[in-house]
């Protein structure tokens, strides 16, 4: 995800502040996978998260981990690449040693996603296609195709309507983000 990819560092403290983790491919589909798990189980549960606190927070109470804390920890990515210092407390701060360049966070995930991350926004990519017929011959005389990538904003159309959970009939507001026509050959 970040740094070096010198699988032949040494574990030693001092390789451990400088030598960043890589996930591989195979790593980041597993931990997409365990994502997609976790989200899917709070959905069955409780709905969908709220807010992004709710997302990041505590699964079911203190002392669970959030759904990307659980991603990590099932996927094994962290799983022994600080062993020598698991049990050094970094200076004033609580934490253990777990918390280095080795380590994959919460963190670390969320520094990537953060130029792309909006609280109640999503992205729709939406395809369509028409053609008219001529009333007489009934044949098609023209078609068309269009792609349309539309996002959910957190703004509600309705003023007075709850930003947290709107109950008008408009709901939150949608934006075009980009629109083309296409040619078939795009399809």
């Amino acid at each position: 995800m970040r740094g070096s990819n010198d699988q032949s560092a040494s574990s030693s403290p001092v390789d451990a502040s400088v030598t960043a983790h890589r996930l591989t491919t195979d790593q980041v589909e597993a931990l997409a996978e365990e994502i997609v798990r976790g989200v899917r189980a709070h959905t069955a549960v409780a709905g969908p998260f709220r807010t992004l606190e709710q997302f990041l927070g505590p699964a079911s109470g203190e002392g669970t981990p959030s759904v990307l804390e659980a991603a990590i920890e099932a996927t094994g990515i962290n799983a022994d690449e600080v062993k020598p210092l698991d049990h050094v407390t970094l200076a004033g701060s609580g934490y253990g040693a777990g918390l280095s360049s080795l380590t994959l966070t919460q963190g670390d995930i969320l520094t990537a996603l953060a130029p792309y991350l909006r609280v109640r926004s999503d992205t729709f990519t939406i395809r369509s296609y028409g053609e008219a017929l001529n009333a007489v011959t009934e044949e098609v005389t023209a078609r068309a195709w269009l792609e349309a990538t539309v996002q959910r904003v957190p703004e509600v159309v309705d003023p007075l309507d709850d930003t947290d959970q709107p109950a008008g009939p408009f709901g939150r507001r949608f934006k075009i983000i980009s629109f083309r026509w296409l040619s078939p050959s795009d399809i």
